[in-house]
């Protein structure tokens, strides 16, 4: 099978994510990557944007998520991949990754990074 993969990355957002209170008064940065892949013998006939993966939908389903603070950067992948899913019906596979700049460790570090990968099946809890 031939596929394309679209993807954006590193679209960036202020956002209240997090475990802690500090986190979640104050916000920080986060940057996601969107990557939905799709089988090239459905678009191969078409120039029609409705017939492919729209970069400002994927965009508009990140930025709707990321205006709800989670405790867990794991669940808001998988609820940006579940949407997805749904917008994407003909998706084979979607991967999200989710980047948090320095996180509260103690320590410096430039960003953390939580990436969900699943085939859309597994999404739809297909089995």
């Amino acid at each position: 099978m031939n596929t394309f993969c679209v993807q954006l990355n590193d679209c960036e957002f202020f956002a209240y994510h997090g475990l802690y209170e500090q986190e979640q008064k104050d916000g920080n940065t986060f940057w996601a990557t969107i990557k939905v892949v799709i089988d090239a013998a459905d678009f191969e006939a078409t120039s029609s944007l409705s017939d492919t993966v729209d970069y400002q939908r994927l965009y508009e389903i990140a930025h709707a998520r990321m205006q709800t603070p989670t405790l867990l950067l794991e669940q808001l992948a998988v609820w940006i991949a579940n949407d997805v899913a749904i917008a994407y019906p003909k998706a084979i596979a979607i991967d999200i990754h989710i980047c948090k700049k320095s996180p509260p460790i103690g320590g410096h570090c430039r960003n953390s990074e939580v990436i969900y990968s699943r085939g859309v099946d597994k999404i739809r809890g297909i089995q």
